[in-house]
């Protein structure tokens, strides 16, 4: 039986283990990256659809494509050109926070997010199709 001590630094956060939604963990990220890796087993028809999966995947995590800016999904997917192998980058966010603190006024809410990048390697095979290797750097 665990005594109380031991119970609230299991349940405070204090504990070394990892959280398994925590991408600044190096060990969960190789863990993402390797499920990423398993589209790379796979030959597509067009790079979208390897794209479509690996958006699927990430979803799961809460991650979805940056809209805006330079690092655009759209412009990027502009300049992707499916005709030739390469490697692309991709801007995604996850929302962190939202909400008010003691400092917030009342008109206004804190958000906080993380940015993340997927690192694209498009190979096109001999025989049309594609692979696409996909990680989060």
């Amino acid at each position: 039986m665990k005594n109380f001590k031991e119970f609230m630094i299991e349940n405070s956060g204090l504990s070394t283990e990892h959280r398994p939604y925590d991408l600044s963990d190096e060990s969960v990220k190789a863990k993402v990256n390797a499920v990423l890796g398993h589209t790379a087993t796979v030959e597509f028809m067009t790079v979208e659809a390897a794209l479509g999966q690996l958006n699927s995947k990430l979803s799961q995590l809460g991650l979805t494509k940056e809209v805006g800016g330079e690092a655009s999904p759209e412009r990027e997917m502009d300049t992707l050109d499916v005709n030739e192998s390469g490697t692309h980058t991709i801007s995604y966010k996850r929302m962190e926070a939202f909400g008010k603190s003691v400092d917030t006024p009342h008109d206004e809410f804190e958000t906080g997010k993380e940015s993340y990048n997927l690192s694209l390697k498009v190979e096109r095979l001999e025989t049309g199709s594609y692979k696409v290797y996909g990680s989060l750097v």
